[in-house]
């Protein structure tokens, strides 16, 4: 095995901040090298034998990945021999089992409110349910907005972390961004900076910027958003970069065809649709377009479009809540349930306001 890619490896197997601290094993990885190896079309049975290797987004445990008699460092260093590009694949999928494997444990452990923390909002809907009704429904609505909250705070760190990578540069957040927000059209002058995707170095000239979409629609909840992405080319050209726009998805609309053109009038460039992933595959390699395509873009297309909207004639399954100490459960008409195993100690598990996503 590389020690670059030991190294790799070894970061990205751990998440450490806050108290749902994750730790993937080696013997885990081993299994999700083995993963990448049958994704990529390798003969992993001329080479280790036959062997059950399970499809990603069905496993959560780390024994399941357990692969007795099978030498990690030896698994990985045949995946480098056959692409280099595949030790980046690797690290790619192990954070986003790590990310996964974290929101389980997030789910496991988010404790529910107390009466001080949300006691004084059953007033505004007091008389109009039973008293007993509204003690539940105000402690299940916190509970799960603390969740909500937390997933989209897990999945944005996780793509952030998966495209600068797949990218081969560095995702920056709002706080320690080099991108500055540039004075408006009548000179006013605009403080703070811009979150940005990714900025990958440039050999030739100014740097880049990435702006990456999986999709651009012109649905009514984009409309709020839509100025944000329209400066966005211009703080970059203020900031002395270079904007850059992927979007996976080249579905035509009057939003991307906007969105664009501010990209192009700043003097960037735009790829769309399969012009992103040869953007990719020249830039990072065929490995990384084809990890994004495999668990990235084709598991959020199932949702494009089908998420439930009455006003589409698409309308929200019936949903069940139950939860004793030990578990939650979640049961939607129709559908298997979704059991949560919980491990809430209260002496031990803070009360925190989870923070707002920016």
């Amino acid at each position: 095995m590389d020690p670059e890619t030991r190294r790799n490896l070894q970061k990205a197997r751990r998440l450490t901040a806050g108290e749902q601290r994750v730790e993937v094993s080696w013997n885990a990885i081993g299994g999700l090298a083995l993963r990448v190896a049958v994704d990529r079309g390798y003969d992993v049975e001329g080479r280790f034998g036959s062997l059950n290797v399970p499809e990603f987004f069905e496993v959560i445990d780390q024994e399941r990945w357990h692969v007795p008699g099978i030498d990690v460092e030896a698994v990985v260093a045949w995946l480098e021999e056959q692409d280099r590009h595949n030790a980046v694949y690797l690290e790619l999928l192990l954070r986003l089992f790590a990310r996964r494997l974290k929101y389980r444990r997030i789910l496991s452990t988010q404790a529910f409110a107390t009466s001080d923390q949300v006691g004084p909002r059953a007033l505004l809907e007091h008389g109009l349910l039973d008293t007993e009704a509204l003690r539940s429904l105000v402690v299940w609505r916190k509970w799960m907005m603390d969740v909500d909250n937390r997933s989209g705070q897990e999945t944005g760190y996780l793509y952030d972390a998966i495209v600068a990578r797949a990218l081969g540069g560095t995702a920056f957040g709002s706080r320690n961004s080099p991108i500055q927000r540039a004075p408006t059209q009548d000179g006013s002058a605009v403080s703070g900076q811009r979150q940005v995707d990714c900025i990958v170095d440039n050999p030739r000239g100014k740097p880049w910027a990435y702006e990456v979409k999986i999709r651009i629609t012109d649905a009514a909840s984009r409309q709020g958003r839509l100025e944000e992405e329209l400066a966005f080319p211009r703080d970059c050209k203020f900031s002395g970069y270079i904007p850059r726009l992927l979007v996976f998805d080249p579905t035509p609309c009057e939003t991307l065809t906007k969105v664009a053109r501010a990209f192009e009038e700043a003097g960037g460039q735009v790829f769309r649709g399969e012009e992103a992933y040869e953007h990719i595959k020249d830039n990072a390699g065929h490995a990384q377009a084809e990890f994004l395509r495999r668990y990235v873009v084709e598991p959020l297309k199932q949702y494009e479009d089908t998420i439930p909207d009455a006003t589409e004639g698409r309308e929200l399954v019936d949903l069940r809540l139950a939860a004793n100490k030990n578990r939650i459960t979640v049961e939607l008409k129709g559908f298997e349930p979704y059991v949560i195993e919980r491990h809430v100690d209260p002496r031990s598990v803070k009360q925190e306001e989870p923070p707002l996503d920016e």
